[in-house]
């Protein structure tokens, strides 16, 4: 018996792991032994697709080109296009249309064309008509544009669990009010099924923002939503736990911009009745803003004691939402970025922990600040008095810094 033969008498589960660990060109002649082998072999290959990068229809075009064989191994296709000089060629888009349509096994698909004009607005409905066939669980499109809606109102992909929708195109010339409509189409035929959604409203200037009641439909599985939107409506807090009454993580972000800089919605302690409500939230984060109120703006962008004062103002909210929040384990407070201050624009991770009382069946929730690139060092005070130290190791900041008392495992 030769070698090539008693390679391919191994068990299935075997000869699978063997050629997960094989280098690509060795998983290609790996092909030729045996047609079982192939299939195993096609399978590690094509399984989980990524193309990224530029001239995103050239690569597809030579993808496309393969054996159906290959195609019908295919669950995963990334798709991320970098260009950002010109459209793709009508050609070349009529590939990638063909490529979709010729995927029958397909089940996540992410579409990013952040960076480049792939799809024009005109060829939505042909982009969701191309990936109908498929049992599509996960999809993710971020679509470029600040271009209007047009052609055919798309309609959208029933049976998924995880949607994402980055939507910045704009409504069409008269038409007020379009460019939403395009959006719930695409948006409806998955609601009843959905259990993770992530909406960014992101068009030309300051538009509608979504009506959340529109979104109802998901609300008996919703989990997980996340939501950027341009207003400064406090009022979604109120309205997202009545409709997602399932929720166990919640991710809003407001972004409003005017004079040519972003706000975000102004914390208020009385939104604290209206988060309790999520009564499953193990995961939060909030863009609030806290600076605004306490006049405590950026000075530079070193401005290391300023970084401190936003970290505790924070710590504080935290603290307070902690026991009306019976089930968070994580809180994220996203900074958005004032002014000319890039470095302004942070994220600050608090966990909260249930820790034992002196009494056995009574418990204390703790709030504990997560390390960021600032803390564990002190920094000279570039805006303060001249040689002044700003304290930033993990024991001298408020907040039980995570990993700095822990105790050593065993």
């Amino acid at each position: 018996m030769s070698k090539d033969s008693s390679f391919a008498t191994l068990p299935p589960e075997l000869l699978n792991d063997i050629i997960k660990q094989l280098p690509l060109n060795d998983r290609r002649t790996a092909c030729l032994l045996s047609q079982a082998i192939r299939k195993l072999t096609l399978k590690s290959i094509f399984e989980n697709v990524q193309c990224d990068g530029y001239d995103i229809s050239s690569k597809l075009g030579r993808f496309n080109e393969v054996g159906k064989d290959a195609k019908e191994v295919v669950k995963t296709l990334l798709i991320k296009s970098r260009s950002t000089s010109k459209p793709e060629p009508e050609s070349g888009r009529v590939t990638i249309f063909e490529l979709l349509s010729s995927l029958p096994n397909l089940q996540n698909l992410t579409f990013d064309q952040y960076f480049g004009q792939v799809i024009q607005p005109v060829e939505l409905a042909n982009f969701f008509d191309c990936i109908r066939h498929a049992p599509l669980q996960e999809l993710h499109v971020i679509l470029e544009g600040y271009n209007p809606v047009a052609g055919p109102i798309p309609v959208g992909i029933s049976g998924l669990t995880s949607l994402t929708v980055n939507w910045q195109y704009d409504d069409k010339v008269g038409e007020s009010g379009s460019r939403l409509a395009y959006l719930y189409s695409i948006l409806g035929p998955s609601l009843p099924t959905l259990v993770e959604l992530k909406l960014v409203n992101d068009p030309n200037g300051v538009q509608p923002d979504l009506e959340l009641q529109r979104l109802k439909a998901a609300g008996g599985t919703l989990k997980s939503f996340e939501y950027e939107l341009q207003s400064l409506d406090e009022t979604i807090l109120n309205i997202i736990p009545e409709l997602f009454p399932h929720l166990t993580c919640l991710k809003l972000k407001w972004k409003h911009t005017s004079e040519y800089y972003t706000h975000s919605l102004l914390w208020k302690e009385s939104y604290i009745t209206s988060l309790a409500k999520n009564v499953n939230l193990v995961e939060l984060q909030l863009s609030c803003d806290f600076e605004v109120n306490a006049d405590d703006t950026v000075r530079a962008d070193e401005d290391i004691a300023w970084f401190v004062r936003c970290y505790e103002r924070r710590l504080k909210a935290t603290q307070q939402l902690a026991p009306a929040l019976s089930n968070l384990k994580n809180c994220d407070w996203l900074q958005l970025r004032i002014g000319r201050s890039v470095i302004s624009r942070m994220i600050h991770p608090f966990v909260v922990e249930e820790r034992n009382t002196q009494t056995p069946e009574v418990k204390t929730r703790v709030v504990r600040g997560v390390k960021q690139w600032w803390m564990g060092r002190n920094h000279e005070d570039w805006v303060g008095e001249e040689g002044a130290i700003v304290k930033c190791r993990l024991e001298d900041l408020r907040g039980d810094i995570l990993g700095e008392n822990d105790p050593d495992e065993e």
